[in-house]
This record gives structure tokens, C-alpha cells and sequence, in this order.
């Protein structure tokens, strides 16, 4: 078994029998369960992806889909244009879209229209927005 965070194996090893032994284990993510009893060990953080394959990932492929959601080395630059904000990423990031939430951690973003040549110009409407890049 291998964790990756960002892009980068950062845990492996061997599942103890146990747990692959039959299939009436549950597979648990953000709480763990005490001892057969409540689920009261709950994750502190943000999962924003998790997969579980029935097989393992090469490299390439574990790579792929992290570059499929972040693009390298990409930076969004967010300026100020009177009362506007833009932002923009360089033109040779090509074939991702540009996506908004209205929350963190979002269960949903929605494609933001109206982008031309890596750019949008956004007028604040009151309220908070999120932007990310989604290939």
C-alpha cells in the first residue's frame, strides 16, 4: 500500500493480514471506529480526494491524476483593476478550467465562464469565492 500527498509518495508498507482477510472489514475515511463501538475518532484536517483502485497505481498513472486537479508549477496571479480583481495564469498552461466554490472544503465547483486567454476579470458581488484550475 501507498499514500501520496501532493504528487509525492510520502508513506508504503504492508496492511496487516487482518484487514485483508475478509470483507466485512470496512474501508473508513475521516473517522475511525473504537474497538467495534462508536465512530469517535474523527479526522482534523481537509481530504480532498481519495481513491481506492483494485489494483496498484504505476508511478505515471499516480502522477497523472495528481496533475490532472494541479498543474506544475503553475501560479495564479490575482490583481487589482479599479474596483475589479483578474486573475490570470501564464498562456502556456493550456486545457484547464478555471472553477469556483463558496466554501473550502466544496463538495461541488462550478466552471466560471467568460475566460479569455488565461484571464477573467471578476467584480466582487459580497460574499467569498474560491478559485482553482481543473484540467
Amino acid at each position: 500500500m501507498k499514500l501520496y500527498v501532493d504528487g509525492v509518495q510520502a508513506a508504503s508498507g504492508t496492511p496487516a493480514a487482518s484487514i485483508l482477510a475478509t470483507a466485512d472489514n470496512p474501508v473508513d475515511i475521516g473517522c475511525r471506529q473504537a474497538a467495534g463501538g462508536e465512530y469517535n475518532y474523527p479526522f482534523l484536517g481537509v481530504t480532498d480526494d481519495v481513491r481506492i483502485y483494485n489494483r496498484a497505481l504505476t508511478p505515471m498513472e499516480q502522477r497523472a491524476l495528481y496533475e490532472a486537479v494541479v498543474p506544475p508549477n503553475v501560479s495564479l496571479t490575482v490583481t487589482r483593476s479599479g474596483g475589479d480583481w483578474v486573475i490570470s495564469w501564464p498562456a502556456a498552461v493550456s486545457g484547464f478550467t478555471l472553477e469556483a466554490a463558496p466554501v473550502l472544503p466544496a463538495a461541488t465547483w462550478t466552471n466560471v465562464p467568460g475566460v479569455v486567454n488565461n484571464s477573467m476579470t471578476i467584480t466582487p458581488m459580497g460574499g467569498s469565492l474560491f478559485y482553482r484550475l481543473r484540467r
